[in-house]
Formats: structure tokens, C-alpha cells, sequence
């Protein structure tokens, strides 16, 4: 015999559906990633122990190549992707001097401060002398507007998986007590 409290427990059973899918599916997200062509620069700013990189960035949202800056203190731990680094303006590097950037490590010492780009993954390893800093990989990071999309769409999805579960409690419960419908009185 079906009794009344067990439509208690339907929405354990049933619910959300439409919000998880809308919070667990990535076809919100919109990702910036190095270009293919990426045109690494680093420009010392040795007083402040800082590398400013500039490099091409690829915005999947945008479908658009842009060319990007930010700094990197040569002393400090290269930060994991996926970050998103505090960009500065392009007009800093004016002041700055170049840094060498050899695609493979070069095989005689050099004594000034040079880097040496990665081969595998966008990105560069620096080198003063013998003390080596890096990897440094290039920023991979999400630009935060599928957050603000799901957002949006949750009270929707919310209101679906409320409709579904009510009305699927509806049928259960005119089955279960409604008159002349199959329930036991």
C-alpha cells in the first residue's frame, strides 16, 4: 500500500537534474590560451627583480588573438595553471630592457640573464648565471562568463526540476489517494 510520506522522499530521488547538468556541463566555460603563434617577449625590470611577459592570447568567447602582459618576479615560485595573472598595460615594456630567448638550451655558459623558451607546453624557463627559475608556463585560464551564464540560468533549471518533481508527486499521489483512480481507500 503506497502511503502519502513516501512522496517525501521524491525529490531525493528525482530532483535537480536539470541544475546539476547546467553547473556540471564545461560547454559554459570559454577558456584563454596562448596562440598558436604565441610571440614570447620578456623585458627585464631589474630593480624590481621582474620579468614583464608579453606573449599572444587566444579568447575562445572572442574567437580573437590579443597580445597580453604581466609580470613575473624571478625570484618567486612559478604559479600552476590555470591562473589568471594580473595583466598590465603593453606601454610597460617601453622601459624595459629585452631578455634573450634561445629555443633550446644553449650548449656554451652565458653569463647574463637569458631565458630559454619550453619546447612542450607555451612557456620559457629563466636563467641568471647557474640559478635557474622556472618553468614558467604561459597563463591557460577561464574567463569566468559560464559562471555568470549558469547564474543566470539557475532559477530556470531550478523551476523545471521543481515542475518535474511536482508534477511527477501529482500523478503519484492522485494514483496513490485520488478518488476512483486505482488507490485503496
Amino acid at each position: 500500500m503506497f502511503h502519502w510520506k513516501m512522496l517525501l522522499l521524491l525529490p531525493l530521488l528525482a530532483g535537480g537534474c536539470m541544475t546539476h547538468q547546467l553547473w556540471t556541463d564545461s560547454g559554459f566555460d570559454s577558456w584563454n590560451e596562448p596562440a598558436p603563434a604565441v610571440g614570447l617577449q620578456l623585458f627585464r625590470d631589474a630593480p624590481h627583480r621582474r620579468v614583464l611577459v608579453v606573449y599572444q592570447e587566444y579568447s575562445e568567447r572572442r574567437e580573437k588573438i590579443r597580445e597580453r602582459a604581466y609580470f613575473v618576479n624571478e625570484n618567486q615560485t612559478p604559479v600552476a595553471n590555470p591562473f589568471t595573472p594580473k595583466f598590465v598595460d603593453l606601454k610597460t615594456s617601453r622601459n624595459l630592457a629585452p631578455v634573450t630567448i634561445f629555443p633550446v638550451m644553449p650548449t656554451n655558459s652565458i653569463g647574463e640573464f637569458y631565458a630559454v623558451a619550453e619546447t612542450n607546453n607555451p612557456g620559457f624557463t629563466l636563467f641568471s648565471g647557474a640559478v635557474k627559475s622556472g618553468p614558467h608556463p604561459l597563463p591557460v585560464y577561464d574567463d569566468g562568463s559560464g559562471r555568470v551564464k549558469r547564474i543566470a540560468l539557475t532559477p530556470v533549471a531550478a523551476t523545471v526540476d521543481l515542475t518535474i518533481v511536482g508534477g511527477a508527486a501529482g500523478v503519484l499521489w492522485l494514483y496513490a489517494e485520488g478518488p476512483g483512480l486505482g488507490g485503496s481507500r
